[in-house]
């Protein structure tokens, strides 16, 4: 082989090795969240960072630098959507605060919204903590075996109709762009695109994630950065295959 065809054949491996790290490395194992000392939020993809210690894991006083930090390392979010979602994510932050604790996200219609895929309505009583009957019916939804943009309308069409049928009113704008962009969010981050183009995610996998708040086991951050656009976008789609209830 000549030097010139293996030094390309090294940079790519290099460059894919860098495009998708497996995370966690074994200086960030997966340590449970103390139910009386630490913080935690409504929102898995946040908890999870903590709980591997990517944000710190009592999850207080986190800036949003750190915040945009974490994400990027683990999710591969582009800088720009890591800033924007850093800086909403501030907004929850006490008067006067340049920090938050994870907890903070926990004040209703805010960042956290009804007719959540793991989590019960404000008014049902308990709005941040994760409800294994919601993962498990999550999980359900995905026919075929894996979480898809079908499945995942099926799942929103779910939890939208059950929300209603508890008295709560229809999401407004800013909450269904939220949701269906933490939907989004979940098949970008936890899904891998096959042959056909499809991107598809293991319902193990999803458990881990979004049930016990753990990246799952040998998970590599997405190869293509999640930008604004493909976040939406995906959001759009997931929105159009929900099915009418």
């Amino acid at each position: 082989m000549h030097i010139s065809t293996r030094l390309s054949l090294a940079a790519s491996l290099l460059a894919s090795t860098l495009a998708s790290p497996v995370v966690p490395p074994a200086d960030h194992p997966f340590i449970r969240a103390n139910p009386t000392s630490d913080s935690r939020s409504p929102c898995p993809a946040l908890n999870a960072l903590a709980n591997h210690g990517y944000l710190p894991h009592d999850g207080k006083n986190i800036t949003a630098a750190t915040f945009s930090t974490a994400i990027q390392s683990v999710y591969n979010i582009d800088p720009t959507l890591a800033s924007t979602l850093s800086a909403g994510v501030s907004q929850v932050a006490p008067p006067g605060a340049s920090a938050i604790d994870l907890a903070d996200l926990n004040t209703h219609d805010k960042i956290e919204h009804d007719a959540s895929l793991t989590r019960l309505d404000f008014a049902q009583g308990d709005n941040h903590n994760v409800q294994p009957k919601l993962v498990d019916a999550l999980i359900a939804d995905a026919a075929n075996g894996s979480i898809t943009i079908e499945s995942l309308g099926r799942s929103r069409a779910r939890r939208e109709a059950e929300s209603k049928a508890a008295g709560q009113k229809a999401l407004g704008v800013q909450a269904t762009t939220l949701a269906y962009g933490e939907a989004a969010l979940l098949l970008l981050a936890m899904g891998k695109e096959g042959a056909s183009g499809v991107v598809a995610a293991a319902p193990a996998d999803v458990r881990a994630w979004v049930g016990e708040e753990r990246l799952p086991e040998g998970y590599t951050r997405p190869v293509k950065a999640i930008t604004s656009s493909g976040l939406l976008g995906t959001a759009g789609r997931i929105l159009a295959a929900k099915p009418k209830v």
